[in-house]
Parts: structure tokens; sequence; C-alpha cells
């Protein structure tokens, strides 16, 4: 089990710091709240976008794996696992991005820039290889 979750763990570390490269190279300097903002910070911001919205994203991603999983299941669709795993990215991304738009909207902010969409379309990755792995388990034939 160590073994494992050491390798997950590397994993997950590993889609942040790739992540936070395209985060903070891709991010516009001149809004005043990245202005004078470090790469380490932009690191901690993704990390705390990630963790505080983990009841949504595991609501959402929980729903968007059952889904495929029960589609798998009454043979509609014939995927293996990495398949899966994607479809049900894309699902949780565009279950997410309605959520937030419509959220965005109500308060009046900017919807289509850079930052919105990356943190729309990246949190979304470090649950769905976790709900992947619960769904499967309890969902049986």
């Amino acid at each position: 089990m160590t073994k494992n979750f050491f390798k997950i763990m590397g994993i997950i570390l590993g889609i942040f710091i790739i992540g936070n490269f395209i985060f903070y190279y891709g991010v516009d300097k001149t809004s005043p709240e990245f202005t004078d903002m470090g790469w380490f910070e932009t690191l901690v911001l993704l990390m705390s976008l990630v963790t505080g919205s983990a009841v949504d994203q595991f609501i959402i991603c929980g729903i968007a794996f059952y889904i495929i999983q029960f589609l798998n299941n009454k043979e509609i669709l014939n995927f293996n696992d990495k398949i899966n795993i994607i479809l049900g990215y894309v699902l949780s991304v565009v279950i997410n991005f309605g959520f937030r738009f419509f959220y965005l909207e109500r308060m009046d902010k900017e919807i289509m820039n850079f930052e919105n969409i990356f943190i729309t379309v990246f949190v979304p990755i470090i649950y769905s290889f976790l709900m992947f792995r619960i769904v499967k388990r309890f969902v049986k034939k």
C-alpha cells in the first residue's frame, strides 16, 4: 500500500507542477491580483483551489463517473479504463463549465478569461483519478 500511495502522490504532485507552469506563464500579469504573484504562490493558489472545491468536485466527478460506469454496465459503452477516465473527465469538465459560468454570470464577473477557463479545466483532473477508482470499486456489474 505504501508504494502505491507514494506513486499516486507523485503523479498528483507532477500534475500540480505541470498545471502551475501553465497557469503561471498564462495568467494575465497586468490584473491586480496576479501582478506580484510568484511561482510558488501560484502553486499554493492552485492547491488551495483544488482543496477548497473538494465537496462539489467529488459530487460532480462522482455523477460523471457513475454515468460512465452505468453505461458500461448496460453495455452501451464498451471502452477500457483509460478511455473511461477521459470520458468521465470530459463530462465532469462540461458539468463544471455549466455551473461555473452560471455562477460567474450571476455575479457579473468576466467569464471568458484564462484564469477561469484554466481553473475550470484543471481542478477536475485530480478528482477524476480519485472518483474513477472509487466508483469502479463500488459499482459492480
